[in-house]
């Protein structure tokens, strides 16, 4: 939603799907998944090659392609900070998706590369002192974080009419 946002805005956006192990940007725009973001760190392709403009205009996706133990270990490699710079050149924006902090380094590694990190937060599913650990993680590699979205929220809850006393 925040690429999407940011494109609406008139921002040229580039939206990266790094959740290598759980992908699932290309879904949402009904895109093939590969070759994308794994594809590029194995060196089979240029990522400029996997980048593909989504319905949403100004809104490009850089999919994550099929996922490796090459593409994992390519992910730790410094040649990954050159290819986030060159893509900055290109886009108003970079918007990255990453995998959950916690479970794997992927996103720690991602982070790195990245101006600042935007924590989503999962309404009754992410518990404080997790989201705590995760950005003490980051903050111990430097990362910046900007803040956290809670998503999940039901609709027919906010903004729901208060009903009147009956008396």
């Amino acid at each position: 939603h925040l690429a999407a946002s940011l494109a609406r805005a008139w921002r040229k956006t580039l939206l990266i799907d790094a959740d290598l192990r759980n992908p699932a940007a290309h879904r949402q725009f009904d895109l093939p998944a590969e070759p994308g973001f794994c594809e590029g760190l194995r060196g089979e392709v240029e990522f400029e090659e996997t980048i593909r403009a989504t319905t949403v205009s100004r809104l490009w996706l850089l999919p994550a392609g099929k996922c490796d133990s090459h593409a994992l270990q390519a992910l730790a490699q410094d040649e990954v900070g050159g290819v986030f710079e060159r893509l900055k050149e290109q886009y108003d924006f970079i918007v990255i998706d990453t995998s959950p902090v916690l479970p794997v380094a992927d996103a720690l590694l991602v982070g790195q590369h990245a101006d600042a990190v935007l924590f989503s937060v999962l309404r009754d599913v992410s518990r404080i002192p997790a989201v705590h650990a995760a950005q003490q993680r980051l903050l111990a590699l430097g990362i910046r974080t900007l803040g956290a979205v809670v998503i999940g929220e039901k609709a027919d809850v906010y903004g729901a009419p208060v009903p009147y006393p009956t008396q």
